[in-house]
Order: C-alpha cells, then sequence, then structure tokens
C-alpha cells in the first residue's frame, strides 16, 4: 500500500472515529448504552398512520383501515391478548400517552413473519411510550409487502385520526424477549428485506447483528 494510499485510509478512519466519540459524549450514558444491547438492537422503519373509522368513513377506507380489533391469527395460530384471554382490542398513540394503565400499548401494524405475537418496541419519536406488534395487514407481509423506501422497515402506527401527524423515518428498538408469543421467539431479522439491524457494543462504538436480506 502506498504512503499517500495509507495516509487518507487514516485520515478517514480517524474522522469517523472522532465522528462516533463525539456522538458517545453527547449524552449517551453507559447505562443507555447496556439497555440497547439488551434490547435487541435497532432498525430504521418507514411509519405510517391508520386510525378507527367513523360512521362517516367510505367502505373503502373501512376495508383498509381494519376494524377495533388486532389479528385474530399470528403465524397460522389463534392469538390473544395476555390480560383479557380474547382478541386485542386496537389502542391508538393518543390513548396509551393520555391513559397507560387502561390502554397499556399502542397498538402497531407490522409482518408477522418478522415479528413474534406482541413484540414490544421502542420507536424514538416517542421515548417513554410502549408499542405492541399486535396487527398486520396484506401490505405489511408475503407477496403484497410494500416497501415505501428500500431498506425501511414498515410499521403502521394506531393513531386517532388522518390528522395525527407522525414523522415517517424513525429509529426502532426491539426490546428483546419482550412479548406474548411462545417462549423463546425472536424477531426474525432476516426477514427485513435489505434491512440492517444492529445492536449497540458496550463500548459505544461498535455495530453487532448486522441482518442479511430476507
Amino acid at each position: 500500500m502506498s504512503r499517500a494510499v495509507g495516509g487518507l485510509l487514516a485520515g478517514a478512519g480517524a474522522a469517523a472515529g472522532l465522528a462516533l466519540l463525539a456522538r458517545w459524549r453527547s449524552g449517551v450514558t453507559k447505562d443507555e448504552v447496556r439497555a440497547a444491547v439488551e434490547a435487541g438492537g435497532t432498525f430504521r422503519a418507514r411509519l405510517t398512520g391508520y386510525w378507527p373509522t367513523t360512521a362517516a368513513s367510505s367502505e373503502a377506507e373501512r376495508r383498509m383501515e381494519g376494524g377495533d380489533e388486532g389479528a385474530a391469527l399470528w403465524r397460522g395460530r389463534r392469538v390473544v391478548d395476555p390480560r383479557t384471554g380474547r382478541r386485542v382490542r386496537l389502542s391508538t398513540l393518543e390513548q396509551h400517552l393520555a391513559d397507560p394503565a387502561e390502554h397499556s400499548c399502542v397498538s402497531v401494524s407490522a409482518d408477522p413473519e418478522a415479528f413474534p405475537w406482541g413484540q414490544r418496541l421502542q420507536i424514538d419519536q416517542w421515548p417513554g411510550a410502549v408499542f405492541r406488534v399486535v396487527d398486520t395487514g396484506g401490505h405489511f407481509q408475503g407477496m403484497g409487502k410494500t416497501y415505501r423506501v428500500l431498506g425501511r422497515e414498515p410499521l403502521d402506527v394506531r393513531v386517532k385520526s388522518s390528522r395525527t401527524k407522525i414523522a415517517p423515518s424513525a429509529s426502532v428498538a426491539i426490546v428483546k424477549g419482550d412479548h406474548w408469543d411462545r417462549p423463546g421467539e425472536e424477531v426474525a431479522r432476516e426477514k427485513f428485506r435489505g434491512q440492517t439491524v444492529a445492536g449497540v457494543s458496550e463500548s459505544g462504538l461498535g455495530l453487532l447483528g448486522r441482518g442479511r436480506p430476507a
């Protein structure tokens, strides 16, 4: 390797290291890094919103938005809310933020082949809120799965109405092992087409657990 090329690589490496160090010193604590590791990693998502319908809603909107209950089947099995033993009653972001005791989580639609039933997620836009994957739809699974942005896993967040504004780009943390599925079930990261799932190392500078295309 020539001295010039070596110098360029060294300079690039130093710049990247300084950028990561600056990020590390910007307020991230060791406890937060450890929590990220235990959470099972993060992924980039493309968020959309869906909402309850009203008497004035069109038939097309009713079909698109679905009813007030979550999925009845998940990977071919009947699934229920463990608190009630019945199908999950969907909760909006606004309901959860206003009364988390009554509405323990925000309902999320996603790919049932990628996520265990009831998988808990944390979304950076609402750091204190609990999100769970309890619903799905034709745009989130199988041949009809739609990637609006390449490499961004699609997630649909239950909101009050179309007036609720959410930023489409999000960083989402997987809360490892926190779901309502069978023991031992984990997020199938390989189902994220072209997606990278990363964890944060104890040093705060490394990336772990890279996914691979489905």
